[in-house]
């Protein structure tokens, strides 16, 4: 899970980065394990984990303003894929990755923020995005999850797997039609500029 949001014009946004300060709050969470309850030492350490927490929260909010803003200053049309978060809470190996991505609260501010600067926002049906052809609306029946690039054995055209979810999903959005497993058109980012093109 290398990125929060993945637009069809191929901008990656990168994804949240926690490790270090998740690093220094176990660290800080052991040295207060040691403490005595209620004792100056344990005050101090206490304070100091706080601090840490607070930071990660900081950095959260940070990154997620920061992207959203600029997502929706630059772009007339936002559409974005129903993401189920829970199936990446169930996957023990993604489960803490998912959770510090903090899905939800990206599309909250995406809508909100859309309201302020007048734009279109809409949440998308993304079944099957990720595995059909966005130039050619080939359907890949068997896609495992681990695949991230592709080429479509019709049209043999290359795809970043993301990049093609984000690009069916502005499909979806504009044309106002959801793919179905057998006929045209998973996570990502539609975007339409209607002053410029990408």
């Amino acid at each position: 899970m290398k990125d929060l949001a993945t637009l069809s014009n191929g901008f990656k946004s990168g994804r949240i980065q926690l490790k270090e300060v998740d690093g220094k709050i176990r660290k800080q969470s052991q040295i207060l394990s040691k403490r005595v309850k209620n004792g100056c030492n344990w005050i101090k350490a206490k304070t100091k984990l706080n601090r840490l927490y607070q930071r990660k929260k900081n950095i959260v909010i940070d990154f997620l303003h920061k992207t959203t803003t600029k997502i929706v200053r630059e772009f007339d049309e936002i559409y974005v894929g129903n993401v189920n978060s829970q199936l990446g809470l169930k996957n023990k190996y993604l489960a803490r990755t998912t959770t510090d991505q903090h899905w939800f609260e990206f599309k909250r501010q995406l809508e909100y923020k859309s309201d302020w600067y007048d734009k279109h926002f809409m949440v998308v049906d993304e079944k099957y995005t990720s595995k059909i052809c966005s130039n050619c609306e080939y359907v890949t029946e068997s896609l495992e999850l681990n695949i991230r690039q592709w080429i479509c054995p019709e049209c043999k055209m290359h795809h970043d797997r993301d990049i093609n979810a984000a690009c069916n999903i502005l499909t979806v959005g504009t044309t106002g039609l959801a793919f179905s497993k057998i006929n045209t058109l998973v996570g990502g980012l539609g975007i339409h500029d209607l002053h410029r093109s990408w």
